[in-house]
């Protein structure tokens, strides 16, 4: 049974202790889905479980250097979204959103929605100005960003591989969150 939003809970990551076997497990789980069902999240069909884990935990490893790692668990996790903060002195207003990740069980049911707007929030409530990020996955590059308030600014065609080496653009959106 698919949980509905008010099923969901928020966590997000403050520690890299915070990544236990189980929650690995889920995440690495919730990973291998998205390149199942050929999205191009920057893995390939062939990729194995230990990479996704090997990003996973290089992710919570970055967290004490500003990342915001969100997750929504149904007694296991549904979705992601990673929100990494530029360090560099010029840019430590703006961050990149990245792995807003759904299950395909649970995808259509607002999860996405919810993600989107708890990491905003949360990167908002850091001085978070500015966020930006790149999607090549067109459900939700036709229209849902922009629901969302994302502005689009570009595409650049042939930019990266679906997990099944197929070309696929990429877009670009911005979002103003002062």
């Amino acid at each position: 049974m698919s949980p509905n939003t008010s099923d969901i809970s928020i966590r997000q990551i403050n520690s890299p202790d915070e990544l236990t076997a189980p929650l690995l497990a889920d995440l690495t789980a919730l990973l291998a889905d998205a390149v199942s069902t050929n999205s191009s999240v920057g893995f390939m069909a062939n990729s194995t479980s230990e990479e996704f884990a090997d990003f996973w935990r290089t992710e919570f490893n970055k967290v004490t250097t500003g990342n915001i790692v969100l997750l929504r668990t149904f007694r296991q996790s549904v979705g992601s979204v990673i929100v990494s903060r530029e360090q560099r002195a010029n840019g430590r207003h703006r961050a990149e959103f990245r792995k807003l990740l759904v299950h395909s069980a649970h995808q259509k049911l607002g999860v996405g929605s919810l993600l989107e707007s708890q990491a905003t929030k949360s990167a908002k409530s850091v001085g978070i100005e500015l966020l930006y990020l790149d999607s090549a996955t067109m459900y939700l590059v036709n229209g849902i960003y922009e629901r969302w308030g994302w502005q689009k600014s570009g595409e650049i065609p042939r930019y990266a591989l679906n997990p099944d080496g197929s070309y696929t653009s990429t877009w670009y959106f911005y979002k103003d969150i002062r």
